[in-house]
């Protein structure tokens, strides 16, 4: 059974990228998108995913905000945390709220699916 993985960024063409490196990998499989905080916690109550890919900075809500939300309306949820920030206290953060990683956007999306991937299957 394929991990299903819900992307959340408010940029359409990181999401798209981000989608589509999700639909060529073999083991997962696309649950959802979001385009800010408040939608990515919709869906993830909607859909729950097996992972969530959490853009940080977000309209709405952002990353953080939503975290914590996300991790209550879906328990079961990985939650990779995405961001083109060079922070280490802002990596922190997003772990002490439940993040399981955090990664800069500068990763080929190939790759951060290959990770949401090993994340699903507590490999990463």
């Amino acid at each position: 059974m394929n991990a299903r993985v819900l992307v959340c960024d408010d940029v359409k063409g990181m999401r798209d990228l981000l989608a589509l490196a999700v639909a060529l990998t073999p083991e997962l499989e696309l649950a959802g998108e979001a385009g800010n905080g408040r939608e990515a916690v919709e869906q993830a109550a909607a859909q729950q995913p097996d992972v969530v890919l959490l853009d940080l900075a977000m309209p709405m809500m952002d990353g953080l905000e939503a975290l914590p939300e996300i991790r209550g309306v879906a328990p079961g949820a990985k939650v990779i945390v995405l961001s083109g920030f060079h922070a280490d206290l802002v990596a922190e953060e997003a772990l002490a709220l439940g993040a399981e990683r955090y990664l800069e956007k500068g990763l080929d999306p190939l790759e951060i699916a290959r990770i949401a991937g090993e994340v699903a299957t507590g490999a990463g």
